[in-house]
């Protein structure tokens, strides 16, 4: 069966329209309005929204850009030179995929999917390189199990099988219906033509529903976020139902999005912003929100917390920081920063979070400094040197606290360069223990802790005394939200920002900063956003 299908697959590849591969981003010059001759704004035919062409971009250089338009210092954000690549769905968007459109739970099969690790901070990231010979082995044996489960269960099919003849007309039926829903996209008589010569050369009509549903479930149409509509630089409507539903559901389009796109309709903003609010109330929505919260500020580590003599449940430890973080900015659309400190609710300070960030029994600050400045104040942190090494002991006295020990960093440039940022965080966090309880000395030396330090927050530079102080701080920047803003940007396109985002960001963190920092202004601005209607070379 697997060779067979996999001849079947390869089929089905060739079969598909060409991909255009427009380039991606603009050759203007940084401090130059992105005008509509430039082709980086949507075009107002499709109704889609335009940045303000007559206001300047926000000052670039080959690495950084200004996201606080109304200041001079430049972040350290790293950006791409060019958007392109493919958009495999995840594992749990296949399974989400499944279960919306084929009406069934899939969760028992889908458990067969290997995990995919692409060393990139969010699981939907565009993909540069082929996937693996394992994952294709595993999702033809998948596809097939799904297939079968799904024929034979009348209740779920009946939706979409009503013949049971091996015609073309029965297959026609089938697979329109189908590869409707599981592509999310309309099917061409191409498409029906190709799939009959595998629906009809099966001996009977079970073996043929068979055959023909594991191979629209191997087609790269559903597998894959694709745009396979046009040439045009900027997406389908279906595309565009896609993109939305994925980033807000983390799942596929439904019959009442995928209605808009037929009709067109989807294209006209104030059907948008319905179709968001729609989609946003939908019980999947939070669950989105909690699967993004989770890989931006790393929660899975909490998983992996375990320190001797300690009864520790780190699920449940993950969950109370979701359920905060929910209860806080999904459902009580409270200013985003309120979750972080701004109103005494804090996640950072919870059991877990801060224990995650440690080395077993003992802190890390370098750990805790790199993960505040990194994922919540969007600070680049280099590798360290080549010639980086460990303490020599000799250098330091037995009892030597973290912030005696760090204090070699200061004497060497290639380590202060970084470490002058980092370390502050950390230490200013010491006292916070390996569980995030707060402690006031250290358990081994009794030395008091010294948590006071400095560092640089909304273009300024600040002071505290202790962790309190620094988490409000943290908690209370305009820094934090504006991370949060190119970090959702990140994940909705499935890559880092290019330069030509960058007045694009600046016009969302506007809007984002006037209306409260709510989460559901974010989501939406984003999506209204030129860049993410806008076609990526495949």
């Amino acid at each position: 069966m697997k060779s067979s299908v996999l001849v079947l697959f390869i089929l089905a590849c060739s079969c598909s329209s060409p991909v255009a591969r427009p380039k991606f981003g603009s050759t203007a010059p940084a401090n130059k309005p992105v005008s509509e001759d430039s082709g980086d704004s949507i075009d107002k035919s499709n109704g889609a929204v335009k940045d303000d062409p007559g206001r300047t971009c926000a000052p670039l250089d080959n690495a950084c850009f200004a996201l606080k338009f109304s200041e001079t210092d430049k972040c350290t954000m790293q950006f791409s030179s060019e958007q392109d690549g493919v958009r495999l769905l995840t594992n749990d968007e296949i399974k989400n995929s499944l279960n919306q459109s084929l009406g069934m739970d899939f969760t028992s099969p889908l458990k067969q999917l290997p995990r995919r690790n692409q060393g990139t901070k969010f699981d939907n990231a565009l993909l540069k390189s082929s996937v693996s010979q394992n994952l294709v082995d595993n999702w033809l044996d998948i596809s097939a199990v799904v297939a079968a489960s799904f024929l034979s269960n009348p209740a779920a099919s009946a939706k979409y099988i009503t013949c049971s003849e091996v015609t073309k007309v029965c297959s026609d039926q089938i697979v329109s219906k189908l590869g409707s829903a599981l592509w999310r996209g309309p099917v061409s008589s191409q498409d029906l033509d190709t799939y009959f010569k595998v629906f009809g050369s099966a001996k009977d009509f079970k073996e043929a529903a068979l055959r023909t549903l594991t191979v629209i479930l191997i087609d790269p149409r559903f597998l894959y976020k694709l745009d396979l509509q046009s040439n045009a630089n900027q997406i389908s409507a279906y595309e565009l139902a896609s993109r939305m539903s994925y980033f807000i559901l983390r799942s596929a389009p439904d019959q009442t999005l995928l209605s808009k796109a037929a009709d067109g309709s989807l294209f006209r903003p104030e059907v948008r912003k319905a179709e968001i609010a729609r989609l946003s109330a939908r019980p999947e929505a939070e669950l989105a929100f909690r699967d993004f919260m989770n890989e931006w500020l790393m929660l899975t580590n909490i998983d992996n917390l375990q320190i001797a003599g300690e009864t520790i449940d780190p699920a449940a430890k993950r969950k109370d920081v979701l359920d905060k973080l929910s209860k806080t900015i999904f459902i009580g659309q409270k200013d985003v920063r309120s979750a972080f400190g701004k109103d005494d609710e804090n996640v950072f300070v919870m059991p877990g979070l801060l224990g995650s960030l440690s080395a077993s029994a003992i802190t890390s600050p370098v750990k805790r400094g790199i993960y505040f400045s990194s994922r919540i104040l969007c600070r680049q942190v280099p590798p360290p040197p080549g010639n980086a090494g460990a303490f020599k002991a000799e250098t330091l006295k037995a009892d030597a606290t973290p912030r005696e020990r760090l204090k070699v960093h200061e004497d060497n440039a290639s380590c202060a360069v970084c470490h002058s940022t980092v370390d502050p965080i950390g230490l200013g966090l010491e006292t916070y223990d390996a569980l995030g309880r707060t402690r006031t000395e250290y358990a081994d030396s009794k030395k008091v802790i010294e948590a006071d330090g400095a560092m640089r927050l909304d273009g300024k530079d600040i002071s505290f005394t202790d962790a309190s102080q620094l988490l409000k701080a943290i908690g209370s920047s305009e820094d934090l939200p504006a991370c949060l803003t190119v970090t959702l940007f990140e994940y909705a396109l499935g890559s880092l920002p290019v330069s030509v985002n960058a007045c694009e960001l600046s016009s969302i963190q506007r809007k984002f900063q006037g209306d409260g920092y709510q989460w559901k202004s974010l989501v939406e601005s984003i999506i209204e956003s030129p860049s993410f209607s806008r076609k990526v070379a495949q």
